[in-house]
């Protein structure tokens, strides 16, 4: 408290002198010049003389979208021509892909397919998992920004600030302050191809004039915490407890957790029941068969987060704001093996958490990218880590974060009106280098950026942001989150221009944080701007004296401790050092450095090998400052999986001297290159050879032969006994795999075998030569096999994946229709020690699946039905699409739609709408369902055609081509035909029209829903089979579905799930949500699937059950009523019963239950 009042006092005494008197100036860190080489962070381009992108207030280029544009993509476009206007009074028309006029230029946001068609070799996976980076580039005088797909579009957005930045000179000050230049023309821009990387990844700032403003986030191009759908906001914060396990939440059992586990919380039961402060016990009491259901209890609530958030990626583990760890002697326990650290139980607890997860995720939704966070807060703070010789290391590998795991390190001790790296932060400064020695770059940080004994007075820390940014920069640090003020009144001033330089400082860490804050008050306070520079100095100055006293005052009892130093002087500069500087070697003179060392240690995350070799006079700092690097790329070279490859890099320092005879050989992505910057174990590094310093030093390094083990090198100066010949296992045949073709590569599936595999996709095989993957396309055979990559991965007994993405495939990615893949020989584990040995294996692609035999495949696997002409159907309505007919063919169909087919290309459906034409269909989306021999149904809603859903009158289809079923292998090949949608019907032609016809006499019949799925089979005489004891099944609920179990009947079942039963009535499915019940049935539409005599599954789509899906929280579903298959003859009769959705798992009851009983009431109620 002694302290807090003097620095109030002190800080009161800073603004009285600030304002009044004059002052000196402390010299201040960071400042750097305007002169600066380009970042990663800028967007650099050139205008195009002559040429405009604007030209006297017009402008013939559209702002094109992707069909499906993310969020931000399109507020991106609304974004561009807010500016655009301001500056020029024009704004560019906004279309999708499938719709750019004809010769038009565009600028292209995000996606696009004018963006893939543009740069097809663009390695665009450097955007992948990344919020705010993008890529740049022009061709043919069109401009093309796109950002990462993973979020919400956030990239594409700040790529067009960009832009608008060099079109139009567009600054964001704050939200009253936007400059532009105005003129009525704008030269075009040419962009080289680009990818733009910003500083800091993901960037918040929380003063609170900022904080909940979407537009003001936006624009600064910070997250806005407080909502938005990257965080999942029910757990994102200190909401551990609340979010997962709270000790009054009510298990299976009935009975309180915290009653039937106390042992799961820190605080007792009786003694709070509810208390939300309480925090959880990582080791559950001490107790192993308690921690795992604790652990699966988790496990469960975080799945259903992931389904009720599906466009969050960012899940938080986050515990409460208190000092309140648990001390109970399991964890006292537990905790010695992690140096006595609760981070270690804590990262221990959720990688276990985060596994399970993960396997949901690989199954079900594997193309998601989801961060799962935990603090690094008050007694997490600090890292599992024991200090060595060369750093830091984890006590354990079970506390390193596992993939996807993030560390949210929020130091609240610190003094952040000091660098990170002053002595006053040393304890912060100790911690971050252990974090980082754990994390790999999966570390977030938050800063707390004010004054909290009294916001009034201020916290002028500007001149150590830029300082303590770059640190986080160098740690790798992913995300930053600024705590600044919270209050709109009492809080100090420069408050905009302190958000200001911030956003920028995070975004470019390279630039000044002096210049910026100068642009500022130039641009903010205009013709006061002046007097409000020599202000915002002075309580700068200020601040920094006043600071400095402050914290002399209290960390060193007034007496200065001086270590000794040694100071080098140049020309213009001095050199401090600790240590006596080392004498430089003779520039040019050579070295000969045998290694003496017969073991090594190698640096956590293996990025590097520590060696020694006898003392010499060549150049080297303590520093570790100065590198050497080889001469020629053969100077280092590795042996892997039998292959020696040369990976030495002639531009990358390599070999470090940090002492006489002590050096560090570096082998991080950087050094040696994505492929082989991670080290194996059983890898041998061969250098030798000529290594330079800058000052021409060189170091003749006798080959030497170094075998990777798991924390340890070995070395020698011959080459080791070679590894025994792996175990061979066949592989057979490969099979198809039902989830087929990603856009990076093939499932696929092989009997069960010998080989090792990994849920977590870690166990990869790679091809023993080029030879083993071969690539027939057009004609032609080439060898793809990249004997440095594991190319095939086994994660589970039977199912495995074939990459196919772009550095495995090079010049010949992306694979495509037509392509015929060849796989077979051997395939190696990482570790030599077992080779998966295929015989021929050919993968043929078409229609964008693939198919797996093994013979050259003779032919098309695909089933091709020439179709003929469209007829005209009985049922006329076009709400949602078009009823049509076709002459009789062996093309497979179901009658209760559940059998579609989807366009091969865009043009297969093509829209005339005001004259104009668009390609309107999107392949990989079922599009045309047949439902009976000689009827067909096309789609005509939102997920058929996108943004130009629903049809309108006038409006003219043109239906061409082909259309595909992947899974039953046929194709319907549909000649051209023309359907005009007139008086609210359709009308079909062999020609384009060219009148509209005359009215019909007789009214269209009134349409309900599923009427077009009615068939000639009247259910009402199929046999009936009633269905009776429903109850819940262990597997509980899917995303997409509900199992449950009945008493054994004889009604028909399919293992393969083909045996589908219909409502007869919309009434037979009922949902009761928030009081409010709704009949959802669709007749005709599958929704109970029968598949075991008392197993059965109902479907909770769209598709079956309408818009109310997906199931929510403390949804009731209510079946009641007759099910019918049209395949199968048969009728479920199924008396109420109801399903109480609670999470993952559902309560079953019929009509007599505790629940149910006040839901019969509410559905009586609702009749009467």
């Amino acid at each position: 408290m002694k302290k807090r009042l003097i620095c109030a006092s002190l800080a009161v005494a800073l603004l009285v002198g600030c304002l009044f008197t004059g002052c000196s100036k402390p010299s201040t860190e960071n400042q750097q010049s305007a002169d600066r080489q380009k970042s990663d962070a800028e967007l650099l381009g050139t205008v195009v003389e002559g040429t405009y992108l604007i030209e006297d207030g017009s402008t013939n280029y559209v702002l094109v979208l992707p069909a499906s544009a993310l969020a931000k993509e399109t507020f991106a476009a609304e974004e561009f021509n807010t500016m655009i206007e301001m500056a020029t009074g024009c704004t560019l028309q906004i279309v999708t892909e499938y719709a750019v006029p004809a010769n038009a230029k565009y600028i292209s946001i995000g996606n696009t397919q004018q963006l893939k068609t543009a740069f097809p070799e663009e390695a665009f996976e450097s955007l992948k998992g990344k919020q705010s980076s993008y890529f740049a580039g022009s061709k043919d005088n069109n401009i093309y920004i796109a950002g990462g797909t993973s979020y919400q579009g956030e990239g594409s957005l700040y790529g067009v600030y960009d832009l608008l930045h060099n079109l139009v000179d567009y600054t964001f000050y704050s939200e009253t302050e936007i400059h532009v230049t105005e003129s009525q023309s704008v030269q075009l821009w040419n962009f080289e191809p680009q990818f733009i990387h910003p500083s800091i990844e993901m960037r918040t700032h929380s003063t609170q004039f900022i904080y909940g403003h979407d537009l003001v986030n936006d624009r600064f191009r910070y997250i806005n915490f407080s909502k938005g759908s990257t965080w999942d906001h029910t757990t994102n914060g200190h909401s551990q407890l609340m979010a997962f396990v709270h000790p009054s939440e009510i298990g299976e059992n009935g009975v309180a957790y915290g009653q039937s586990h106390p042992e799961w919380f820190v605080d007792p039961y009786e003694a709070a029941p509810a208390r939300n402060t309480n925090q959880l016990c990582w080791t559950a009491g001490g107790s192993a068969e308690s921690r795992k259901e604790l652990i699966s209890v988790v496990v469960s609530k975080m799945l259903l987060y992931l389904q009720m958030n599906p466009d969050s990626n960012i899940f938080m583990f986050g515990q409460h704001d208190n000092s309140n760890p648990c001390t109970c002697q399991g964890c006292l326990d537990a905790m010695q093996e992690y140096g006595g650290t609760y981070s270690g139980l804590q990262i221990d607890f959720f990688n276990e958490v985060v596994d399970q997860v993960k396997l949901w995720l690989d199954a079900y939704q594997p193309d998601r990218d989801v961060q799962f966070v935990l603090y690094a807060y008050l007694f997490t703070q600090a890292p599992p880590v024991k200090q060595t010789q060369e750093g830091y290391e984890p006590y354990s590998d079970r506390v390193i974060p596992h993939d996807n795991v993030y560390i949210w390190y929020a130091p609240v001790n610190g003094n952040y009106a000091f660098p990170i790296s002053s002595p006053i932060n040393q304890d912060i400064s100790t911690e971050l280098a252990g974090w980082k020695s754990v994390c790999d770059g999966q570390i977030y940080v938050y800063i707390y950026d004010l004054n909290c004994c009294n916001y009034y007075l201020g916290f002028y820390n500007d001149g150590t942001t830029q300082s303590m940014l770059q640190t986080f920069v160098d740690a790798g640090v992913e995300y930053v989150m600024d705590q600044g003020v919270s209050d709109t009144v009492n809080v100090p001033g420069f408050q905009d221009l302190k958000a200001y330089v911030t956003a920028n400082l995070m975004w470019d860490v390279n630039r000044s944080y002096r210049d910026l804050a100068a642009d500022f008050i130039q641009n903010y306070y205009k013709d006061a701007a002046d007097s409000m520079q020599e202000i915002y100095d002075r309580i700068l100055d200020q601040s920094a004296y006043y600071a400095t006293a402050i914290d002399v005052l209290f960390t060193t009892s007034m007496i200065l401790n001086l270590a000794t130093s040694y100071i080098t002087v140049g020309a213009e500069t001095a050199t401090f050092s600790p240590e006596a500087p080392s004498t430089p070697s003779e520039p040019g003179k050579s070295y000969d450095v045998t290694i003496s060392s017969s073991t090594g240690n190698i640096a956590p995350t293996k990025s590097g090998i520590y060696f020694e070799a006898p003392a010499n006079d060549a150049s080297y700092e303590t520093d570790w400052t100065l590198a050497y690097n080889p001469v020629s790329a053969d100077c280092v070279k590795v042996i892997r999986g039998g292959k020696e490859i040369v990976i030495g890099n002639v531009e990358r320092g390599t070999i470090v001297k940090y002492g006489e005879g002590n050096y560090f050989l570096k082998t991080d992505t950087w050094t040696l290159g994505q492929t082989f910057g991670t080290l194996q174990e059983g890898d041998i590094l061969v250098i030798g050879g000529q290594f330079k310093a800058p000052d021409g030093t060189i170091l003749n390094l006798t080959t030497s032969y170094i075998t990777v083990g798991t924390n340890t090198a070995i070395f020698s100066t011959t080459m080791p006994e070679p590894a025994p010949e792996p175990t061979v296992v066949n592989a057979g045949a490969m099979q198809a795999d039902s989830r087929g073709k990603s856009s990076e590569g093939l499932y696929f599936k092989l009997s069960a075998n010998d080989a090792p595999f990994n849920p977590d996709w870690t166990e990869s095989y790679t091809p023993a030569s080029v030879d083993c993957i071969k690539l027939i396309r057009d004609g032609r055979t080439y060898s793809i096999g990249n004997i440095a990559a594991g190319t095939i991965i086994k994660y589970s007994e039977t199912e495995y994946y074939l990459k196919t993405e772009k550095w495995m495939m090079s010049d010949f990615y992306p694979i495509r229709d037509g392509d015929i893949l060849l796989v077979e020989g051997n395939f190696l584990d990482a570790k030599g020690e077992t080779a998966l040995s295929f015989s021929s294996n050919y993968i043929s692609m078409e229609y964008g699946s693939a198919t797996f035999s093994e013979t050259y495949p003779d032919g098309s696997a695909f089933n091709k039905v020439e179709t003929g002409m469209m007829g005209e159907d009985s049922w006329k309505d076009v709400t949602n699409g078009v009823s049509f007919t076709l002459a009789d063919n062996q093309a497979p169909g179901n009658p209760d739609w559940s059998l579609m087919y989807t366009p091969a290309t865009e043009s297969c459906i093509q829209l005339v709408r005001g004259g104009v034409t668009y390609n309107v269909a999107i392949p990989g989306r079922g599009t045309i369902v047949k439902f009976d021999d000689n009827r067909y149904y096309i789609k005509a809603d939102n997920w058929a055609m996108g943004e130009y859903a629903p049809l309108r009158e006038d409006d003219v289809l043109i239906v061409s081509g082909d259309f595909v079923n992947s899974e039953n292998g046929y194709v319907l090949s549909i000649p051209t035909n023309y359907i005009g949608i007139y008086w609210e019907r359709p009308y079909f032609y062999d020609t384009m029209p060219t009148e509209k016809p005359a009215k019909p006499v007789t009214e269209k019949p009134s349409a309900s829903r599923g009427a077009a799925a009615k068939t000639a089979k009247d259910w009402t005489t199929f046999e009936k089979f009633a269905v009776t004891k429903l109850e819940k099944d262990e597997r509980g609920r899917t995303p997409t579905g509900i199992y449950f179990r009945g008493a054994e009947n004889d009604a028909p079942f399919k293992e393969d799930w083909t045996a589908l039963y219909s409502p007869v009535d919309s009434a037979c499915v009922k949902l009761i949500r928030d009081g409010v019940v709704y009949e959802i049935g669709i007749p005709g539409r599958g929704t109970i699937v029968k598949f075991g005599s008392a197993e059965f599954y109902l479907k909770t789509e769209t598709w079956n059950l309408g818009d109310f899906m997906p199931l929510q929280e403390g949804d009731v579903l209510v079946l009641e009523g007759e099910f019918e298959s049209q395949e199968e003859e048969a009728v479920l009769s199924i008396e109420q019963t109801f399903f109480f959705v609670r999470g993952r798992k559902v309560l079953i009851e019929d009509a007599t239950g505790e629940n149910a009983k006040p839901m019969v009431e509410l559905l009586n109620s609702a009749k009467a």
